[in-house]
């Protein structure tokens, strides 16, 4: 009973530290990073400043195509200037991608 009680708990643990190795790994170095939300729904608020709008869009393509990802939209608002961007990603994670016990 205890170990069900376990396991059940293990699916419901999300594997922060690849989500963090993931976002480390495709954020360029010309995008800085000022603050993570995490929100109920399995969403993530990301905030920063890009130099160059083109650097910003790369970003967001990389980020589209991980598994750990369901969707990286970041508002148009944030794509108006070319650079010094100050942005916020909205990420919609793919919970399956990052569960301890499948």
């Amino acid at each position: 009973l205890r170990l069900r009680a376990l396991q059940a708990s293990y699916k419901e643990t999300l594997l922060w530290s690849s989500l963090l190795f993931a976002l480390g790994q495709y954020v360029p170095p010309t995008v800085a990073l000022s603050s993570v939300q995490v929100l109920p729904g399995e969403v993530l608020n990301i905030s920063g400043q890009a130099q160059s709008r083109e650097q910003l869009l790369a970003m967001q393509d990389l980020l589209r195509q991980q598994k750990l990802f369901a969707s990286v939209e970041i508002p148009l608002k944030y794509l108006v200037s070319e650079s010094n961007l100050d942005f916020v990603l909205n990420i919609k994670l793919n919970s399956a991608a990052l569960r301890i016990w499948p």
